[in-house]
């Protein structure tokens, strides 16, 4: 229930009873708000506003924009240079002639963290088996302070799950903005001619058989 003033129409009050649902009576209670409603003619003090830093948006969209869209396969993928933990940077176009397989992780990321074992096996795979495969694990949207920090936590976490495959780091939102990635775990497979053949998004058992799979069939129509 609410109370309102007649005279006002403002609220004075207001009633309600709080139960658990399915759970047992004595759970539930009843809860009663009284209020003092002041009303004014004109606002006691102006109402004056700062913008500082904040911008003028046209419509609802330009303030919420969407979500970008996945890169679609046989479209190039965006080139990037990012540096390696405990290696020099890495060029994607410089790998023209390979098969790239990059997957967007974070160590905050649950799923990441259940996936980065499947992409470790298929690294083992692809070195043991190919001359043409190279995979590149990327960190993205980590929480830290600092590239110092960030490079800290990333060595912390390859070196506790005994990871062998290169990761890169990346500072900035620039490559999943590129990529179209709105969430994290996202593996890309990119052909010989730098075109995106398959984009995994999320968690997924079957992510060493899945790309296993791509890459050979990709190997096959080379």
């Amino acid at each position: 229930k609410i109370f309102i003033d007649p005279a006002t129409h403002l609220v004075t009050g207001a009633e309600a009873q709080i139960s658990a649902g399915e759970g047992p009576e004595a759970m539930s209670a009843k809860v009663t708000m009284k209020m003092t409603a002041k009303g004014y003619d004109a606002p006691p003090k102006p109402i004056t506003f700062t913008p500082g830093d904040r911008k003028a948006v046209d419509s609802i969209e330009e303030l919420f924009p969407a979500e970008p869209a996945p890169k679609a396969s046989g479209t190039m993928a965006p080139d990037f240079t990012l540096p390696q933990y405990a290696g020099e940077e890495v060029t994607l176009s410089k790998l023209r002639g390979k098969i790239v397989v990059i997957d967007f992780w974070a160590t905050w990321c649950g799923p990441c963290r259940r996936g980065l074992p499947l992409l470790q096996q298929f690294s083992d795979w692809a070195r043991e088996n190919t001359d043409d495969v190279v995979v590149y694990a990327i960190n993205v949207w980590e929480r830290g302070q600092n590239m110092e920090e960030i490079v800290e936590m990333v060595g912390d976490f390859w070196t506790k799950n005994k990871y062998t495959m290169p990761t890169l780091i990346s500072m900035t939102d620039a490559i999943t903005r590129d990529y179209g990635v709105s969430g994290i775990p996202v593996t890309v497979v990119i052909d010989k001619d730098g075109r995106i053949a398959k984009m995994h998004s999320g968690f997924s058992p079957k992510l060493f058989d899945e790309l296993k799979a791509e890459v050979e069939q990709l190997r096959d129509a080379s």
